[in-house]
């Protein structure tokens, strides 16, 4: 029963990220209906971000005090329709409100999602996160290239399409919300139990953790960023071929998150996680410094790496957190969402006054930095571990 739960607790993610993903992609056409400028069309994207890192956090704090695992069904459901809504109703504000609404959905799913990822997961967290994370990349990595598809046929398709497969989500979810209702009762009478008898959370340790997350998030949105604007508007290499380099690494992160966890689960989660950050430095070094042949083996390797510990660090914060599930999970994602956008104005900031090449030596630094911070992490004991746990699986 958990594998199933866990595998429709993934494919929400999928359907809550394919609509997020398709926001992007709609830019240039609600840029072109309401004669926007590009600042306005990129606060539109803006909009969205800000409220889902805010968002996070405040929900998880919530959901740690009163029961939110509703917002399963109702943030899918939000999400979906508010989806629906800024591309039926042709009126500026009304699709500001939308994207505001979606992005609210949004923020309700995933903290719940990976709170009710955690419950189900046993003593094989590490691979039930990577399972939840992998719903939300794959969903986020169809998602242009469907929406440009079904954009074909007019505005029409794209609520009817993902409107089908969102209310086909929200079914399955309502089936087993009982379920998840139960477990989740379960763990906080479980968690009363260890409270009373001297369990504590860690939050010195969770601050590492967020530190080593922001740091992280800096790394793999500055590679987003500065891939085309190095090699396209500083080299003058074709769109084609940052393309390309960008896909390879983001591809074989997608394959990194579903080797992190279960990995984590042999061999322990910082290990992992150190991996992770210790890895990838030297890989973005050379990318100034190699010929082209050897660009996307780089872009590869570092993606796997920069990527393997995104639901390790989730389960990681979840175990130092055991009385705070939600609060440890809406931080880590908040941090991991809503920080990227520090780091990328800062590397711009060194791209102005030393140029691009000065980048990438910059992006290498993070992750050490971020390895010294889980470095100094306690070591969490697999006794720890187990009292952190939610009950045996059903």
């Amino acid at each position: 029963m958990a594998t199933q739960i866990l595998l429709v607790i993934s494919l929400g993610h999928l359907a809550l990220d394919m609509v997020s993903g398709a926001i992007p992609v709609l830019l240039p056409y609600w840029q072109e209906l309401y004669g926007l400028s590009y600042t306005a069309t990129g606060m539109l994207l803006l909009i969205g971000t800000v409220a889902s890192a805010i968002l996070q956090p405040t929900i998880g704090i919530l959901g740690d005090r009163v029961r939110t695992s509703w917002l399963l069904i109702g943030g899918l459901a939000l999400s979906t329709a508010a989806f629906a809504v800024a591309l039926l109703v042709k009126n500026f504000w009304v699709l500001v409100a939308a994207i505001a609404l979606q992005a609210v959905g949004s923020a309700a799913y995933h903290p719940e999602g990976s709170k009710a990822t955690y419950l189900f997961g046993g003593n094989r967290r590490g691979a039930a996160m990577s399972i939840f994370q992998v719903g939300g990349n794959i969903g986020f990595g169809l998602s242009p290239a469907i929406t440009t598809f079904l954009l074909g046929f007019g505005f029409l398709a794209p609520v009817l399409g993902y409107g089908i497969l969102g209310a086909v989500v929200v079914a399955l979810l309502a089936a087993v919300y009982g379920t998840i209702r139960a477990r989740e009762t379960a763990h906080r009478r479980t968690v009363q139990v260890q409270a009373g008898n001297g369990g504590e959370d860690r939050w010195g340790p969770l601050a590492l953790l967020l530190g080593a997350v922001v740091l992280r998030t800096w790394v793999h949105m500055g590679v987003n960023a500065f891939v085309p604007l190095y090699f396209v508007s500083h080299l003058g290499r074709p769109a084609a071929f940052s393309g390309t380099l960008l896909s390879s690494y983001l591809l074989s992160g997608a394959l990194g998150s579903l080797a992190g966890g279960p990995m984590a689960d042999r061999v322990g989660r910082k290990p992992v996680i150190l991996a992770s950050l210790l890895v990838p430095p030297l890989l973005l070094a050379l990318f100034p410094r190699v010929p082209d042949a050897w660009l996307f083996p780089l872009a590869a390797v570092a993606g796997f790496f920069v990527t393997s510990s995104f639901p390790v660090t989730i389960v990681y914060g979840q175990e130092l957190l055991p009385g705070r599930l939600g609060t440890a999970t809406g931080l880590i994602q908040g941090a991991a969402v809503g920080t990227g956008g520090f780091g990328v104005s800062l590397l711009g900031v060194v791209a102005d006054h030393w140029g691009p090449p000065a980048v990438w030596p910059v992006l290498a630094a993070f992750p050490l930095v971020a390895a010294f911070l889980v470095a100094l992490i306690p070591k969490t004991s697999a006794a720890e571990a187990e009292a952190a746990g939610s009950p045996a699986r059903q």
